[in-house]
């Protein structure tokens, strides 16, 4: 036995507008004179009579940052009738990074990848961050120059791969910041993750850190190489050293 509603009502001939319309402006209404700037949030942190602007950029090797660009047609082969040029006048990448960013204060590299005995790297990247990309590029001034410290894996039981090009972490500081300052290691890290620039004149503490990555991978300890845990173990207890 089927039953059947009392009544239904019958559907609106017209559906009601839920939502308010727009507001839209005649021919004869009045338009601003200017458009409302939209606010921006604040990305800098304030510094005496400055604003001082820190980047953080995980690199995850920082070696093609340092080369000479290429052009894309140099991976072109050559023919008789159309040559292609092999090179292309170019600048270090890391320097035109930092020019696009307007020379920020304090640059912080995560990742670098590079072995603790490979000096070369090290005094490259030095000299590709201050090397001038034009005749317009004035080096000369404070404000377009940098110091570079590294701090780099030295624990030999679980910082091995790849030739010991792993981790490591680099600050660049701008050389008019750098009139007073100290950067710190500290004693517990042997990974090459952590590094503490201290601007006493300013107040101002810059913590750059590589985070440890928790894993199931083993660690060991730095001096007898015995396994003590894994990774999670490990990135509990970096997490405790740096907080404290």
């Amino acid at each position: 036995m089927s039953t059947r509603p009392a009544s239904l009502s019958p559907p609106p001939l017209k559906r009601r507008r839920i939502t308010r319309p727009k507001a839209s402006l005649s021919p004869t209404s009045p338009r601003p004179s200017t458009i409302p700037k939209i606010s921006q949030p604040e990305t800098t942190t304030h510094f005496g009579s400055i604003n001082l602007r820190i980047y953080s950029w995980n690199v995850n090797g920082i070696a093609p940052y340092f080369n000479q660009q290429r052009s894309i047609t140099s991976f072109f082969p050559t023919t008789s009738t159309t040559p292609i040029s092999t090179t292309r006048p170019s600048s270090p990448f890391l320097r035109a990074c930092l020019r696009r960013w307007a020379f920020p204060h304090v640059v912080c590299l995560q990742e670098v990848k590079i072995a603790p005995q490979d000096t070369s790297s090290q005094a490259s990247i030095r000299r590709v961050v201050n090397d001038p990309l034009s005749d317009d590029d004035n080096n000369a001034a404070l404000h377009r120059l940098y110091d570079t410290h590294f701090n780099l894996p030295r624990d030999k039981h679980n910082a091995t791969g790849f030739g010991g090009k792993v981790y490591g972490v680099c600050m660049l500081v701008r050389r008019d910041i750098a009139t007073a300052f100290k950067i710190r290691i500290p004693d517990w890290d042997l990974e090459g993750r952590v590094q503490i620039l201290e601007l006493p004149k300013h107040a101002l503490v810059v913590f750059g850190v590589y985070a440890v990555n928790g894993t199931t991978n083993p660690y060991r300890d730095p001096g007898t190489g015995k396994v003590v845990g894994d990774r999670h173990m490990r990135k509990r207890r970096f997490h405790e050293e740096l907080r404290d």
